[in-house]
């Protein structure tokens, strides 16, 4: 399942004949990795969606999207300091709700692939373990498209992952530029 997703993501953002606006941005993520408060992390994210028009209808649209995240342990956390990088790419689709001529709103829901790299160390002198994890889950959220000028913006309120095997949950919210 996991690959299929990866492979599906893959070719989709390669498509590079379909006429479609791409957005970079940053944001702010929050990781819990389980129910202890010792393994929770946040940091800053950097994303790159891409938007296809794929669908006949002109309020569905697909934008994949590939969401970098660089995660630290609370900074009150002198045991168990952690540092993680999170890759995960998903196929977003969404429903443009409202679609004005300067705004549109639209919920979104998708699967995604995500891949965990990091440092977990028991107390902050010792030697640290490796945490590396491949998961899926389950990602919803919004999106507000919005013209500032010629300028085309991203704000993402809210999107949050949600792993279908273990306790792993992302948090995000993002704000992209039309390039």
């Amino acid at each position: 399942m996991k690959h299929i997703v990866l492979i599906l993501f893959v070719s989709i953002f390669s498509l590079t004949r379909i006429n479609a606006q791409t957005f970079a941005g940053a944001g702010f993520s929050n990781t819990q990795l389980s129910n202890r408060v010792l393994d929770d992390a946040a940091g800053f994210s950097l994303l790159l969606e891409k938007d296809l028009n794929i669908f006949k209808s002109t309020r569905w649209k697909m934008h994949p999207n590939l969401h970098v995240s660089f995660l630290f342990s609370d900074y009150n956390s002198t045991f168990q300091p952690i540092y993680l990088n999170v890759i995960s790419f998903s196929p977003k689709v969404s429903y443009e709700v409202f679609s004005g001529k300067k705004i549109k709103l639209a919920p979104y829901a998708n699967p995604f692939v995500s891949f965990l790299l990091g440092l977990q160390s028991e107390y902050a002198v010792f030697e640290s373990e490796t945490l590396n994890d491949l998961g899926s889950g389950f990602e919803v959220g919004i999106k507000i498209d919005f013209m500032i000028g010629k300028t085309a913006l991203r704000f993402i309120p809210l999107s949050v992952q949600r792993s279908l095997e273990d306790l792993y949950r992302q948090g995000m919210i993002s704000l992209m530029v039309g390039m």
